[in-house]
């Protein structure tokens, strides 16, 4: 089973602090790589490969609900990613 999963924008700019931290999103990343990662190890989270199937997945769903019709990704998911 498949359920979309959608981000919420947050409410401040990537380099304003966080209400919730004192620190940008953009300080925030590499705690959070380190914990995507030892989450992979664990098995916890999906991996590079079931986030990209999930993603292009995701986005033919969207292109039905949106009536998006024959758009086209801008970038590819692929480049980058195992």
């Amino acid at each position: 089973m498949r359920i979309p999963i959608r981000p919420v924008p947050v409410a401040v700019a990537p380099d304003a602090p966080v209400p919730e931290t004192g620190a940008t999103g953009h300080e925030l990343v590499p705690g959070e790589v380190r914990r995507i990662l030892d989450h992979q190890d664990r098995g916890w989270v999906a991996t590079t490969g079931e986030l990209r199937d999930y993603l292009a997945w995701l986005w033919a769903l969207s292109r039905v609900v949106v009536g998006a019709g024959d758009a086209q990704p801008q970038a590819s998911l692929s480049s980058g990613m195992g």
